[in-house]
């Protein structure tokens, strides 16, 4: 995606709500090919607390992304839901089981389609379409925006004419830096488990210096 537009900054979860009138106003912006909406949020599942990413045709999320081109399609017609493969574990559900989600509307019952080897830090992951996300938890605004240039357009030059028309408050990134936004957590998680491996090496070589000195 050449161009992102978020309430939050790339290295956040966009789950802020953009301007009702925010994506046609984008979408009105010379140069831009196609304007995709989406949303994501929290909520409640089984007792864990997990992210909520509603998909929209034409989406590049990564999520969406992994999955098969028949099950992109399910998806899309409201037809089931996927998760990430760690929620799927804690939940102790299978492709095919039906689970059941706790919205403000009362209990919605749907199916697992997949569940997709997604990193999603100590969280996860449950995908859906923009339709069913919007009616179920009341979250009618996207909370993204992705930006595809025009045929012939500068992606640069077309970041730019988008940043002049999206409001403050409100963040414009190009693609890579919505990639390191992406990447960010993973780095995060990374570091801190080298240094849990550094700490337990250390122990352990002071624990068989004492027994060698013994």
């Amino acid at each position: 995606v050449d161009v992102w537009v978020s309430a939050d900054p790339a290295d956040s979860y966009p789950v802020d709500a953009l301007p009702q009138d925010l994506a046609d106003k984008v979408a009105a912006v010379p140069g831009v090919g196609r304007v995709t909406k989406g949303a994501s949020g929290f909520a409640e599942v089984g007792g864990t607390r997990v992210l909520l990413d509603g998909f929209s045709s034409g989406t590049a999320d990564p999520l969406f992304s992994a999955l098969t081109g028949q099950v992109r399609k399910s998806v899309l017609d409201g037809r089931g839901v996927v998760l990430s493969q760690n929620l799927g574990k804690t939940l102790r559900v299978r492709v095919g089981d039906v689970l059941q989600l706790q919205t403000p509307h009362g209990p919605q019952r749907t199916t697992v389609l997949a569940l997709v080897p997604y990193f999603s830090t100590v969280i996860g992951t449950v995908g859906l379409d923009l339709d069913h996300m919007r009616t179920w938890f009341d979250r009618p605004a996207a909370t993204a925006l992705q930006v595809t240039a025009a045929d012939g357009m500068d992606p640069k030059r077309l970041l730019a004419d988008v940043r002049r028309a999206v409001p403050a408050p409100n963040y414009v990134y190009s693609g890579r830096t919505a990639l390191a936004g992406l990447e960010a957590p993973l780095h995060q998680s990374m570091f801190i488990a080298n240094a849990v491996w550094i700490i337990v090496v250390f122990v352990a070589a002071v624990a068989l210096f004492n027994t060698l000195t013994l």
